[in-house]
């Protein structure tokens, strides 16, 4: 999933809003939204885990990609 589409996601399910592009489109009705604070609490909740989660996965995979390395080298 790219990087917009996760941030639109997250927009969409934690301040459940109509929002349908995180482009600038130059009207005030479409680019600014009433939010309650809750909803900003819980999106930047989820933020930090996707975050967390996706700096869990890159670091697996480069634990991996290392191993795999030292194996080859080593003739492991």
């Amino acid at each position: 999933m790219m990087k917009n589409e996760v941030i639109l996601e997250l927009l969409q399910t934690h301040l459940h809003l109509c929002i349908e592009t995180t482009e600038t489109r130059n009207m005030d009705a479409l680019d600014f939204h009433n939010v309650g604070i809750w909803g900003l609490v819980s999106l930047v909740q989820a933020a930090y885990e996707k975050g967390l989660d996706q700096g869990y996965e890159d670091g697996m995979e480069a634990a991996q990609e290392m191993n795999a390395l030292y194996a080859r080298e080593c003739g492991e």
